[in-house]
């Protein structure tokens, strides 16, 4: 399963970040819009991806199977004018519209709080405690 240690690559990460893990519904259209990277996932790729210093940081990271796919990826922002921008970041408008547009599972990480979120179709679910990470995760990936 793709959730195997990424979870815990994200949870030890302070970084903002936005990964997309693909499911059924492929996401070549985003793929093609970032950097293509095919690479192992690994806690430390990851924090490199999202430093403030690479130049990958801007933009989703796409895992595909067991592999980081591609880095700097630009996605769909949901457009829905009940939300407030104030209350939700371009990262998190950005997780929101892949996750709406596609079987993808999003997680997001708060540059601001270090928070962790998962989008997947119309559930978000905020503040997850790096402990149910994996969990949380994998429930999205079966489903």
């Amino acid at each position: 399963e793709p959730g195997e240690g990424l979870a815990t690559a994200i949870a030890k990460q302070r970084l903002g970040g936005l990964i997309i893990i693909e499911k059924k519904v492929g996401l070549r259209h985003v793929l093609e819009s970032g950097k293509l990277i095919d690479a192992e996932v690994s806690p430390e790729l990851i924090a490199t991806v999202f430093s403030k210093n690479s130049p990958l940081h801007d933009g989703a990271l796409v895992v595909r199977g067991r592999r980081i796919a591609a880095a700097a990826c630009v996605l769909p922002l949901l457009q829905n004018p009940g939300l407030s921008e104030r209350q939700f970041g371009m990262r998190h408008r950005a997780g929101l519209g892949i996750a709406a547009e596609s079987d993808a599972v999003a997680l997001i990480i708060s540059e601001e709080t270090g928070g962790i979120s998962i989008a997947s179709g119309i559930d978000f679910v905020r503040q997850i405690p790096p402990a149910e990470l994996e969990k949380k995760l994998e429930f999205f990936l079966r489903q």
